[in-house]
């Protein structure tokens, strides 16, 4: 066995540092959803889902404790849409929905909101 440690030592040292970079790579990168919930930010795009379907919405304006969001003129079905696929130019400009900021946290937890853009 040490000898297999002394012929390989160099694979077994880059095969680590991989693992190791993969690692700090994955969490850099992990859902900032929770985090984006408590300072919503004027042109986040909220995803809320119910089942299979998933529908933006754009925070245009915040006041007073209350959200005022966009909705999207369409829905996608299946799968979460990835940033570039929401076009800016169709959210409903007529509608405002009207969230307390408590509401979205509850939202939140019950994965109603599954995804935010910023």
């Amino acid at each position: 066995m040490k000898e297999f440690y002394k012929n390989n030592s160099r694979s077994i040292l880059i095969i680590l540092s991989l693992i190791a970079v993969w690692t700090i790579f994955y969490f850099m990168q992990s859902d900032k959803t929770d985090a984006y919930i408590k300072s919503p930010k004027v042109g986040d795009v909220y995803i809320f889902t119910n089942d299979t379907i998933f529908a933006p919405m754009r925070l245009d304006r915040v006041e007073e404790g209350q959200l005022y969001m966009r909705n999207y003129n369409a829905v996608f079905v299946n799968d979460i849409p990835e940033y570039k696929q929401i076009l800016t130019e169709e959210f409903d400009t007529l509608f405002y929905a009207i969230y307390d900021e408590g509401e979205l946290d509850r939202l939140r937890s019950l994965d109603q909101i599954i995804k935010i853009y910023r």
